[in-house]
């Protein structure tokens, strides 16, 4: 008895004038900076990592439900005829005459689809089909089928037809753990049609089933930009009032996100240049006080100088040349100091 061993950006043509390409080219400017804003970079960003994980998902859940539809299939195909050689008994040598009808007996037993068995021993060549030899089987798969006691299986297109190869070689089984071969090569081949329509359909549906996917996405990417961008709006919102002057602007905290210390910094900052704005009007408004109080203290006093000095005017042509000299210089200073009292007084009145 001979029995089977046990396995192992374009530029714009033309030039506009000067008068109207100011506000034309602002406003294609803000267009795009709001075609390309931060809304639109973290929407995509969002959908990047979307279609990404979703193909990556696709891709490892079709690899894996295709190794495992494939697998089931050969698995069977080669259990099954290796149990089937196993039972078949031999007798050596080989007749080709009775070879075709055991290769037949095989062939109508090949699960999970019909076989074409082929033999090979020496020079006899057989099958169960019309040709005798397989132009599907490779001679790799006859190197392995012939070298390894256990054989081989291999799987092949052949002009867009998947198969399924099957080298066994059968064995004398002279011990519990020994075996010699027998010089005597089974091959069985059998389509992979329905397994290959099941893979594409799996492909098919790992395609279509990311689409959807992507378009569910789009919902928490619009709102988680919408929360991001929340605090970014409060904060626009805030500088331009600050920049109409209410100083006293405030955003509101929340949480402990890097959003939450920016609003926080802007707050401190607010509240610095509020002071310091303070400081100034403080400032301004003692200086103004000041000179205020500067030129009423020298009025009354510059007053009486300016008395004097007309009186001095009127004598000096009665005075010697040096003393009236003397005396018009002290009445052109003290008329620019009246001058200079009188802007003082003007500046204080300032609100």
């Amino acid at each position: 008895m001979i029995t089977a061993p046990r396995p192992g950006r374009a530029r714009d043509g033309g030039d506009e004038g000067a008068d109207g390409a100011g506000p034309a080219a602002h406003t294609r400017k803000r267009s795009r900076v709001r075609a390309f804003g931060l809304r639109t970079r973290l929407l995509a960003a969002f959908l990047l990592v979307a279609a990404v994980s979703a193909g990556t998902t696709s891709a490892l859940t079709y690899r894996e439900a295709r190794n495992a539809l494939l697998k089931t299939a050969q698995d069977m195909a080669v259990s099954t005829f290796r149990d089937q050689v196993e039972r078949t008994g031999w007798r050596l040598p080989v007749e080709e005459e009775g070879i075709e009808e055991i290769l037949r007996d095989l062939a109508r037993t090949g699960k999970p689809h019909p076989w074409v068995v082929f033999a090979e021993y020496g020079s006899i060549r057989a099958s169960s089909g019309e040709n005798p030899v397989s132009s599907v089987i490779t001679p790799e798969l006859r190197r392995a089928a012939t070298a390894d006691r256990y054989g081989s299986f291999e799987r092949v297109v052949k002009d867009g037809v998947p198969y399924l190869t099957i080298g066994m070689p059968t064995v004398f089984r002279t011990g519990p753990d020994s075996t010699l071969p027998t010089g005597l090569v089974l091959y069985a081949v059998m389509r992979m049609t329905d397994e290959q329509i099941n893979v594409d359909a799996l492909h098919i549906a790992a395609r279509n089933g990311a689409l959807p996917g992507l378009a569910v996405a789009l919902v928490p990417a619009l709102l988680a930009a919408r929360s991001v961008l929340r605090p970014v709006r409060e904060l626009r919102r805030a500088a331009r009032s600050m920049g109409s002057g209410r100083l006293d602007t405030r955003i509101p905290v929340r949480g402990r996100d890097e959003l939450a210390d920016l609003a926080d910094t802007f707050n401190e900052s607010a509240g610095q240049l509020e002071r310091s704005v303070g400081e100034l009007r403080d400032a301004e408004a003692r200086a103004r006080r000041f000179a205020s109080d500067v030129s009423h203290e020298l009025r009354t006093p510059l007053a009486g100088m300016l008395a004097v000095t007309e009186v001095l005017d009127e004598d000096a042509d009665r005075l010697d040349a040096d003393t009236a000299q003397a005396v018009r210089l002290v009445s052109a200073e003290t008329g620019k100091l009246a001058v200079l009292v009188e802007d003082l007084m003007e500046i204080s009145r300032f609100d």
